[in-house]
């Protein structure tokens, strides 16, 4: 019994004098409570006693007692406590944000506060109250700092902080507040923009990514709203017209710390310029004397604002989509007048791609071959997948694997014996007749690189014997065996 009465009357004695010696880091640290408050605290329960005094039993050595390592472990113990009641306590109490702000001592400086670790006090309080109330009372940690600090503040604040390593997390929290904060109050876009003052200063509003928590917002307020807001078309709306958002932009180029962001931004709104160029049906924007005449004005463009990022293809892609625009263009190819002009901006489409990092498994599936079926064989979209596929090529070295045109449809049609069986069906229409042998030649030939032979298909191609083939397998063991015979 000596170790827990020593213990027992320690604790007591600690808790009386409230200040826990030599911590006076610690006692600044705490809110400062009312007298009711404080009683609770230096009350503790029989059955919080017993947690601390577990901490401390030493089997054998019960009545030696290391009173310095033991204060120290009551003091840690005790400010955990009280740190994890203190919302409860406020909560009981009734206490405002204000009042709770108040007792964190988060000071004057929000940079500070949000470093500090007792911005996570507030989000517990907020937790807490969210829980007891209904949605139309919820409180957010971002809103209690905003009526402290200001809205302005906070926001600049908050954007700034995600920047940084030490408060990227706290940040985004706040921000995600932020953005789920206007949702509720059933901001638009458009007041969003307004309330980010984006317009005061481009170069700032970059640097500090007030754009990126614009883009965040529409984001989630297309997701919510099924509407198809865009940055580019917000942030025109925003500043009046485009003329006013590419001056602004045009300045912003000069600041280094925000010249990418400013030239990627400027070039995503000079191409919607260049799309209200175009208008009509695909087919009429194909035409020879249509492209060269938008081409010149995006030359005419890039000249003019220094920035050649901008493209005829990006603009034409953003307006019809990858695959209508890379179909007509094989279309295009095909006329003399416009061959030149198709050539072009097929060539600039597949650079973007490849830039893009698509790989051909993924054209494959960008021009929906699969879904096809045997019509796949007149299909554009295997132009612009043998083309894709050959630029590819060019760009590896010696070193690399190389992409397969009919090693990719083999794939995208989940394996040679079903891409094999459906050349075969499509063999057998008379309008696709011719266009299913030239794939299948090819599909031969590259059955022939891998050294397969008549025989060989069987249980490399189809997964069996040559006795239990299906009767299609043997039609075209067959003429896998006239094409090995025929001249190479």
């Amino acid at each position: 019994m000596g170790f827990f009465s020593t213990v027992v009357a320690f604790t007591a004695l600690l808790s009386w004098c409230g200040n826990f010696s030599a911590t006076t880091a610690l006692k600044t640290a705490e809110p400062t409570f009312p007298t009711s408050f404080a009683l609770f605290m230096e009350r503790p329960q029989g059955g919080e006693h017993k947690r601390v005094l577990r901490t401390y039993e030493s089997p054998g050595h019960e009545d030696r007692v290391n009173l310095g390592t033991m204060a120290d472990t009551v003091k840690l113990s005790a400010s955990k406590l009280k740190k994890a009641a203190q919302t409860k306590f406020w909560l009981f109490f009734g206490a405002s944000e204000g009042v709770v702000l108040k007792h964190l001592k988060l000071g004057n400086d929000i940079e500070a506060a949000l470093k500090s670790k007792r911005i996570n006090t507030l989000f517990e309080y907020v937790n807490q109250f969210n829980a007891r109330v209904s949605r139309s009372e919820r409180i957010s940690a971002v809103g209690s700092l905003m009526k402290n600090y200001g809205d302005d503040v906070v926001i600049k604040a908050v954007a700034s902080a995600k920047l940084m390593d030490d408060t990227k997390s706290v940040a985004t929290k706040l921000e995600t507040e932020l953005v789920s904060g206007w949702m509720q109050q059933k901001k638009s876009v458009d007041q969003v923009f307004s309330i980010l003052k984006i317009q005061d200063n481009m170069p700032d509003a970059l640097r500090i990514q007030k754009i990126e928590i614009l883009e965040n917002f529409i984001s989630l307020y297309n997701r919510r709203t099924y509407q198809d807001q865009r940055l580019v078309q917000v942030l025109t709306r925003g500043f009046g017209s485009d003329k006013y958002l590419l001056s602004s932009l045009g300045a912003a180029k000069s600041d280094v710390r925000v010249a990418e962001k400013a030239t990627d931004l400027e070039t995503a709104v000079l191409v919607q310029k260049v799309q209200r160029h175009i208008d009509g049906g695909l087919d009429s924007i194909m035409s020879s004397e249509t492209l060269s005449r938008l081409d010149r004005y995006v030359s005419k463009m890039r000249k003019a604002y220094g920035n050649n990022d901008v493209t005829l293809i990006e603009a034409l892609v953003g307006k019809y989509g990858h695959e209508r625009i890379a179909k007509a263009l094989v279309d295009a190819k095909s006329v003399e007048s416009s061959k030149q002009i198709a050539t072009k901006l097929q060539t600039q489409l597949y650079e973007a791609w490849l830039k893009q990092g698509m790989s051909v498994d993924y054209v494959f599936d960008l021009m929906q071959l699969k879904r096809l079926g045997e019509n796949v064989v007149s299909s554009r979209g295997l132009d612009v997948l043998e083309d894709y596929v050959s630029l590819v090529n060019s760009k590896l070295t010696s070193n690399n694997v190389h992409e397969n045109f009919i090693k990719t449809l083999s794939k995208g049609f989940k394996g040679d014996d079903k891409f094999a069986y459906l050349l075969q069906e499509a063999s057998k229409k008379q309008t696709l007749e011719d266009q299913a042998a030239q794939l299948q030649n090819k599909l031969f030939q590259q059955w022939r690189e891998d050294r397969l032979d008549a025989a060989s298909i069987f249980p490399k191609i189809f997964k069996t014997d040559e006795e239990a083939a299906l009767s299609w397998m043997k039609t075209i063991s067959s003429q896998f065996k006239q094409f090995l015979e025929s001249p190479a």
